[in-house]
């Protein structure tokens, strides 16, 4: 059952996508899911090296609805390698891949209701 506060967060959040939004297209191989409403974000990952050192990296992430990410007529979870087009506003399309460090997971729910997910990705080169 769902509680208010998990209703009031899903209606924020909706809100939020409505207002602050932007429109991307998810691909993986063949297929696309065009105009899912996902808000930019930024997740710094710390990496130790064999030297003691942390490098710090940054990925941009991408939250949107987990309703939204239906491949091939089935409800889909990201995967390593997929990728994220969006418009830069200049009328050309970058493109990031769905990615991690080592160790860490490319993705992760952002509610306790398992409604919304956030991507983590990099710029393809």
């Amino acid at each position: 059952m769902t509680s208010i506060l998990q209703k009031g967060a899903l209606a924020l959040a909706a809100a939020t996508s409505q207002t602050c939004g932007l429109s991307i297209t998810y691909r993986r191989g063949d297929n696309a899911v065009a105009g899912v409403s996902a808000v930019v974000g930024q997740t710094p990952f710390r990496i130790d090296d064999a030297a003691g050192a942390s490098i710090v990296s940054r990925h941009r992430d991408f939250i949107f609805d987990a309703a939204d990410l239906v491949i091939d007529g089935a409800a889909a979870t990201p995967e390593r390698g997929d990728e994220i087009d969006q418009a830069d506003g200049a009328g050309d399309t970058v493109t990031y891949r769905v990615t991690a460090p080592a160790g860490e997971a490319p993705w992760r729910y952002v509610d306790e209701a398992n409604a919304r997910i956030r991507v983590h990705t990099i710029r393809a080169e």
